[in-house]
């Protein structure tokens, strides 16, 4: 009799193994398939990078939690060519998918100009939209960004390879900047007083321009400053005011009673005496400015060995909040000393410090000559930023009505460099500074642009023993361990 095939023992586990394949070969791609779908919708990514080159911060993400808004991000090339344009385009690449996954309202699209040479000229006509532009847009408004918004360019090679090296990523900042702007439905306006020669603020109002800070110039030789002006900025101006200009600006800062406004001066050691503006500020806010710099006699406090380069801290809890002054410091170069000349106790304006610097600081005179020495001056901790409130009550009412006056000893606390480097708080604290005095409370993120640059892009070496020994001995080892497993068990059935 002739044997069943269906019932033959090597046809029955020959098929079980051959159905076993096809279930393990389906799971296989059904699990890269969930895993792709995943990875496009929620953040899952590893990064593997030595500086967490890849990592969003958390504030962020924290802000991208909180748009409310349809943002699209529309990048003018192929999302494979953009990608090959080295770690830094990965990078940026990889922002930009981060910000989709964080907030289901924001939209990534590619767009090749090669096929769509038209797409957007009219509706983006004063953006320049070429090859690798990127377009970030609301409902409201739309911001045009380039490679200079995400990169920092470097031409010192230029002459031999023809185009620029990319030294550092902006990507997060930029990105998050334009966001920012485009989800923005009142802007913040700064009055910038333009007169009188000012040394000027450039750092400052680069920064507060990525946090969706507008600017607008008034000359008060010839203008009065607008009534619904919130923050008035003076940027170390080299020729005195006028009493008819400080006029102006007492009229601005007690607004018809109502007070509610705020000044923010910034010194210079670049200044020549200023007698009537900086008069007003000591007699009428008691912020009076020394002439001299503050200079650091321990070198343990120095940064580079430069004694006007000291180290200083901020003080007290005003514009500060949330900021870890405990483990980083900030730094105020070339600063002139400010005395606070009204006591806590005054009923109408408080005085308050805001940076001080070590107690082993001297003032060194505009004047010192090679024959001066430090060590015959006294070594104490000086002010180089305070603050000064003008309060009183509504009456009635008892609401609090107050005007605020900053003042900065150091320009060059405001410096665009000093203001992107990771050690010092001077970026963090300008921002919070302005969202404070603004009252800038919704839609607000501290952007402040950081050095993320390396000179080896990659993992680790660690990372890499890890992954190599993970991928080419461990897993290995297991399947043949499995595999082993299964053939000695069959072998014996």
């Amino acid at each position: 009799m002739k044997n069943n095939i269906f019932k033959n023992r090597r046809f029955r586990h020959g098929t079980l193994a051959t159905v076993m394949t096809i279930v393990f070969i389906a799971a296989v791609v059904l699990v890269n398939v969930i895993a792709t779908i995943l990875l496009e919708k929620f953040p899952l990514n590893i990064d593997l990078t030595k500086n967490q080159s890849f990592q969003m911060a958390e504030d962020s993400k924290d802000f991208l939690r909180g748009v409310d808004r349809d943002v699209s991000i529309k990048v003018f090339a192929q999302e494979e060519a953009f990608s090959n344009g080295g770690f830094y385009y990965v990078q940026a690449l990889n922002t930009m998918k981060q910000c989709t996954q964080y907030n289901s309202q924001i939209s990534l699209e590619f767009i090749d100009l090669e096929k769509n040479p038209q797409y957007g000229r009219d509706e983006y006509e004063d953006a320049n939209i070429a090859t690798g532009s990127i377009i970030v847009e609301s409902d409201l408004r739309y911001k045009s960004l380039t490679v200079d918004d995400f990169f920092e360019l470097s031409y010192d090679n230029y002459y031999y390879t023809g185009q620029p090296d990319i030294t550092e990523s902006h990507a997060e900042s930029a990105l998050m900047s334009a966001i920012m702007y485009v989800t923005e439905a009142d802007p913040v306006e700064i009055v910038v007083l333009t007169n009188n020669s000012p040394v000027g603020a450039d750092g400052l109002q680069n920064l507060l321009t990525q946090n969706n800070y507008s600017f607008t110039e008034i000359n008060l030789l010839s203008q009065d400053i607008p009534e619904d002006a919130e923050v008035v900025l003076i940027a170390a101006p080299t020729v005195d005011y006028t009493t008819e200009e400080v006029e102006k600006l007492e009229q601005y800062l007690n607004n018809g009673g109502s007070y509610g406004k705020k000044l923010v001066y910034i010194a210079s050691y670049q200044q020549q005496e200023l007698p009537v503006l900086e008069g007003y500020l000591a007699n009428d806010w008691g912020l009076e400015l020394g002439q001299g710099i503050v200079y650091e006699t321990d070198s343990s406090n120095m940064y580079g060995m430069y004694p006007w380069y000291g180290f200083q801290t901020l003080t007290g809890s005003m514009f500060a909040e949330g900021i870890d002054t405990a483990s980083e410091s900030v730094l105020a170069p070339m600063a002139r000393p400010i005395t606070l000349e009204f006591p806590e106790t005054e009923s109408t304006i408080t005085n308050v410090s805001l940076i001080t610097t070590s107690d082993t600081t001297v003032v060194m005179p505009m004047d010192a000559d090679e024959n001066w020495d430090p060590a015959d001056e006294e070594q104490q901790s000086y002010v180089t930023a305070a603050a000064a409130t003008r309060l009183k009550y509504e009456q009635g009412t008892n609401e609090e009505l107050t005007s605020t006056v900053v003042v900065f000893g150091s320009d060059e606390f405001m410096d665009s460099s000093l203001m992107s480097m990771d050690v010092f708080l001077n970026g963090e604290f300008a921002v919070q500074m302005f969202n404070d005095l603004s009252g800038k409370e919704e839609n607000t993120l501290n952007i402040v642009p950081k050095t993320a640059n390396t000179d080896t892009l990659d993992i680790t070496q660690s990372t890499v023993n890890v992954v190599m020994i993970l991928f080419v001995i461990v897993v290995p080892i297991a399947v043949f361990a499995t595999g082993l497993v299964i053939w000695l068990k069959r072998r014996h059935q």
